[in-house]
């Protein structure tokens, strides 16, 4: 019975594990978009500032 508790143990710290990387990563993807969505607004203003000449 023990050996089952620490084979749960383990399980569930490496899925705590697997959790943090995951919302980290998510993190990351976000800040991604953010950075280009920024950079697409730029390209579509300077876009927008050529047609104006």
């Amino acid at each position: 019975m023990k050996t089952c508790e620490k084979r749960i143990e383990r399980i569930e710290d490496q899925m705590s594990q697997l959790i943090r990387m995951m919302a980290s990563i998510h993190r990351e993807l976000v800040e991604i978009k953010l950075n280009m969505n920024q950079k697409l607004d730029q390209i579509l203003e300077k876009l927008d500032n050529n047609k104006e000449l």
